[in-house]
């Protein structure tokens, strides 16, 4: 359960059975994980009580049109950006 928490915290949830990670509100500004294909930094720069609403995510500079991400593209490492605001 540490684990899943760390993971929501951060913004990403791992979906059981599958490779998908769901984006959340991270609670978290920044996180890096060391993984063997790459550092994973997950920024929310932005983020605290009133800004905890997703407004926009970047995957690599660019927009992340859909709610979820893969593992094999979280996997080599890179950088996933929240855009964090008062209203959803």
């Amino acid at each position: 359960m540490s684990a899943w928490y760390i993971f929501g915290a951060s913004g990403i949830f791992p979906r059981a059975g599958s490779d998908l990670y769901l984006v959340g509100s991270p609670i978290f500004s920044m996180v890096k994980m060391h993984l063997p294909g790459g550092d994973l930094v997950i920024e929310a720069p932005n983020t605290g009580p009133r800004t905890r609403f997703v407004n926009a995510v970047t995957w690599q500079g660019n927009k992340l049109e859909r709610p979820r991400i893969t593992h094999a593209e979280l996997a080599h490492g890179g950088s996933l950006r929240f855009t964090m605001g008062v209203t959803p």
